[in-house]
């Protein structure tokens, strides 16, 4: 619920202070009971080794797959690209690591493109979340190119940009004018 009389964060923080370790820990697990991201977000806030931070990766992966491919009976369903994108989203919550973000992002378009060609041509808005995805993917490859193998990510594009051939809209067009640019910026040679 959205509250128009909140209290401004400056304040919340100086009320905070003045509470005592117990009244701060009642305080915690209220707000985690109210809702699945705060949930969320203080269980990869308070990880304590490696091996938790994977299991919820691990989660994420299956949680994207799933935004794509859910099934009633043996009927497909739209995928939920909102809840794709915030897979995504909370990805960037517990890390800050460009080869598991360009990763999922890769992984987005990847089952987006996979679900088209398996289920039949999409509308605009579909298409156009997947080039907003690439585009974002870009982004962030461009700023990270020192920390990630370029080569590899920019052959799985390339792999995922071709299963995009048949479709309309001009995404295959688009996708493979902006990886020719991709591979330009990072000065990686072009094919032609």
């Amino acid at each position: 619920m959205k509250c128009k009389s909140s209290i401004p964060l400056s304040e919340i923080k100086k009320r905070l202070k003045g509470k005592s370790e117990k009244q701060l820990i009642s305080l915690v697990s209220g707000c985690y009971k109210l809702s699945d991201e705060v949930k969320f977000y203080l269980s990869t806030k308070l990880m304590e080794n490696e091996q938790e931070g994977q299991r919820i990766i691990e989660e994420l992966k299956d949680e994207l797959y799933y935004a794509f491919w859910r099934e009633r009976g043996n009927e497909p369903i739209i995928p939920d690209l909102k809840r794709a994108k915030k897979v995504i989203s909370d990805l960037k919550i517990i890390t800050n690591n460009p080869g598991i973000i360009i990763s999922f992002m890769l992984d987005y378009i990847d089952h987006g493109i996979s679900f088209s060609c398996k289920y039949g041509d999409m509308c605009e808005k579909y298409y156009n979340s997947i080039e907003k995805m690439f585009e974002s993917m870009t982004k962030i490859i461009l700023e990270n190119s020192k920390q990630i193998n370029i080569y590899q990510t920019v052959g799985r594009i390339e792999e995922i940009v071709d299963k995009s051939s048949a479709f309309g809209w001009g995404v295959y067009d688009n996708l493979s004018d902006w990886t020719e640019e991709l591979k330009e910026d990072l000065g990686i040679e072009t094919d032609d």
